[in-house]
């Protein structure tokens, strides 16, 4: 049977849980989110069901940081907290599906059934654009090789390491493998896009907050701390405002954070990644970038080649995705050339949806030229 991971603190909620899945599934349980944490990296579940009052953790913090993992698996939120402000934020913090105690056991175990029907973490899933963790950059070219020596060379050090490449050419996939075959690959990968932050909220995004430092402020685990000993992973780096480039420097310098309002800081053993769709170096001579914050970040650089350079790849990525599709049809010749000519600005990403849309106009049958669009 399939493992699931039970985090629930309340013996007679789990006791339901147990006498509505245990047929079903092979069911362990967590009491805390800490204990949960030690138990996704080393039972590797194939899927989550949690409640969201745990003692040690907000719930939907919790739930954030399991969908921002190494381990990326459906999570199922069953807890009493129904309100639609809360289902909204579990459901934006990556929960899959959100069920209302007392628990509707019909419900629960079409709820279960579907989530098992999702990619596992060991599959080539959401997580990844390209491929999975054995082989994580699809192709021979020279760019491709390039890309699979770097992350040999860089994935078992402590050094930042600044990922610079074209929008879609595969940057979270590469800081991904980076964490996967490091020494930290058993302890969390928390990545954030540095342009999706408010200016205001960096240092509550990044740092955490003590419940009670502003008006209903409740505890918050920030980046670092869900981090700890694991991997940061920064995406769009060069959008970060100055003014919070000087609060991640002296946090990166140190290793060591404080949560918006306490007095007193935390250690932190966290090693950083950062990528950037733009040459960072160049932000730097503008002075839109700190030199100092850049020399932190930039200790080994990896530079991912955008896919215009490397067509020999595209047949084997055509290939490649779909198969994941699950899809055996042929790729004529006249389409294989369009594939090929085309410049790519959305890079893999693109090609990924080219294909994808291709494989539904061609209903069954092989892909031609007709079946090929670009938006």
């Amino acid at each position: 049977m399939l493992p699931v991971l039970c985090v629930e603190p309340e013996n007679r909620s789990y006791r339901v849980l147990e006498a509505a899945l245990s047929a079903q599934v092979q069911l362990t349980r967590a009491f805390s989110a800490a204990e949960a944490f030690v138990r996704v990296a080393r039972e590797r579940p194939r899927v989550i069901i949690t409640e969201l009052r745990l003692g040690d953790c907000d719930g939907v913090d919790f739930v954030q940081r399991l969908a921002s993992g190494v381990h990326v698996v459906p999570i199922v939120v069953a807890s009493a907290f129904c309100d639609s402000h809360t289902i909204v934020r579990a459901v934006r913090a990556g929960a899959m599906d959100y069920i209302c105690k007392p628990l509707d056991v019909p419900d629960l175990r079409i709820t279960v059934a579907r989530a098992l029907q999702q990619p596992g973490p060991d599959t080539d899933g959401a997580a990844s654009d390209v491929s999975d963790s054995s082989d994580p950059f699809v192709g021979r070219s020279p760019g491709a090789d390039y890309v699979r020596d770097r992350l040999a060379r860089f994935a078992d050090t402590e050094a930042s390491v600044l990922i610079q490449g074209e929008s879609g050419v595969g940057k979270d996939l590469v800081a991904r493998s980076l964490h996967r075959r490091s020494r930290r690959a058993g302890a969390s990968y928390v990545a954030r896009n540095c342009a999706a932050i408010p200016e205001t909220l960096f240092e509550t995004e990044m740092f955490g907050v003590r419940r009670g430092a502003y008006t209903d402020a409740i505890s918050r685990t920030g980046c670092f701390e869900a981090a700890h000993g694991g991997t940061l992973f920064l995406d769009e780096i060069t959008e970060m405002p100055q003014v919070n480039q000087v609060k991640l420097l002296r946090a990166v310098e140190e290793q060591r954070i404080a949560r918006v309002g306490e007095a007193r800081g935390t250690d932190v053993d966290v090693r950083l990644l950062a990528a950037s769709n733009r040459e960072l170096g160049e932000a730097v001579q503008r002075g839109a970038f700190r030199h100092d914050l850049y020399y932190r970040l930039n200790v080994l650089p990896l530079t991912i080649p955008p896919l215009r350079e490397r067509p020999e790849d595209i047949p084997l990525l055509v290939e490649h995705f779909l198969q994941r599709l699950g899809s055996c049809r042929a790729v004529r010749g006249d389409a294989m050339t369009r594939l090929t000519e085309h410049l790519w600005p959305g890079n893999v990403r693109e090609l990924r949806n080219v294909v994808h849309r291709a494989a539904l106009l061609a209903d069954g049958g092989a892909i031609d030229s007709r079946h090929i669009t670009f938006l």
